[in-house]
């Protein structure tokens, strides 16, 4: 067991015509960090892409060839990233999610079997730590172990402790770039870079004679 594939979900109602398309700076990101520190061997598949170029969206075939099936998802990508997964659990694959909406409703998404994981907040090392544990077989005592990791086992929800935000953000190497074909995104969006994550503020700001 060592290939995963990244699928970017389609949108069921997009704004408009484009998918609400653009290049998936978050899955380049865990590609790159899982191919730097392990053996593992990772493809991205973006559906949104395919659908606007008027290509197939064939996930029984696309998805034969791998061992796991990892999908990042907001509220909107929750229920076509589903159908997906349950694809991909027919034909006997591992499933991972993360992204905000997993990661918001843990319990819900659980409840789902389509879901075997749920890697919770930044992605990265999280990701790789599972991958590593996979790779040697489900092992629960060590899957305990994996931070920001939730998953089922025997009848009850397992939620691991948080782990330790990553200390800066890698810039993505062109070889990263290369398991994409930007000139097709060319066509569509122009380029854009992940320069922070999440929020810059600690505090919540709240307006004179405004209670609880």
């Amino acid at each position: 067991m060592n290939k995963l594939l990244l699928v970017r979900p389609i949108v069921d109602f997009p704004v408009d015509d484009s998918q609400e398309l653009g290049i998936p700076q978050a899955y380049l990101h865990l590609a790159q960090y899982v191919r730097q520190k392990s053996n593992w061997e990772v493809s991205i598949i973006d559906y949104r892409l395919n659908m606007v170029l008027g290509r197939e969206v064939n996930p029984m075939k696309d998805f034969l060839g791998f061992d796991v099936i990892g999908i990042g998802c907001s509220t909107s990508e929750f229920p076509p990233a589903l159908k997906l997964l349950s694809i991909a659990k027919k034909l006997g694959k591992v499933t991972v999610v993360g992204g905000i909406f997993p990661t918001q409703n843990k319990e819900y998404c659980l409840t789902y079997n389509e879901i075997d994981y749920i890697v919770c907040g930044e992605g990265e090392q999280s990701l790789l730590e599972l991958l590593n544990v996979l790779k040697r077989g489900v092992n629960e005592e060590k899957l305990e172990k994996v931070s920001s990791l939730s998953f089922k086992s025997c009848g009850r929800n397992i939620h691991n402790k948080c782990g330790k935000l990553l200390d800066s953000i890698s810039g993505i190497s062109p070889e990263t770039y290369s398991l994409l074909d930007l000139s097709n995104y060319a066509k569509f969006v122009s380029a854009h870079i992940m320069a922070t994550r999440g929020c810059p503020y600690g505090v919540i700001l709240k307006s004179p004679g405004l209670t609880e």
